[in-house]
């Protein structure tokens, strides 16, 4: 499984990897932002699963995939709880998982 994985921070980037590769047994591609993960899904369409940071911003990543009317499933990350989120700009996400309390 191919997976794309759209962080910026190096130190989470590199245990999300882990975690990804040995769990999912995946090949993680790693774009350290949402231009360069647009980039790479234009130049390449083989992958499974794209996992990215919502917190990045009006992230371009997002509009790129809703447009483009991928199939690509897509995994958001946040270290924020969801409930302050305005999820209106989330249109087209299938729910929310919040972390545990």
């Amino acid at each position: 499984m191919k997976i794309l994985l759209v962080r910026d921070e190096r130190e989470s980037a590199e245990i999300l990897t882990f975690i990804l590769e040995t769990k999912l047994k995946g090949e993680v591609v790693l774009a350290i932002s949402p231009q360069k993960g647009i980039d790479l899904l234009k130049a390449d369409s083989a992958f499974a699963l794209v996992v990215t940071d919502h917190s990045q911003g009006n992230n371009p990543l997002f509009d790129y995939l809703k447009n483009s009317n991928a199939k690509t499933p897509v995994i958001s990350l946040s270290g924020q709880p969801f409930p302050v989120m305005d999820k209106s700009q989330y249109s087209g996400f299938l729910g929310f998982v919040d972390r545990a309390k």
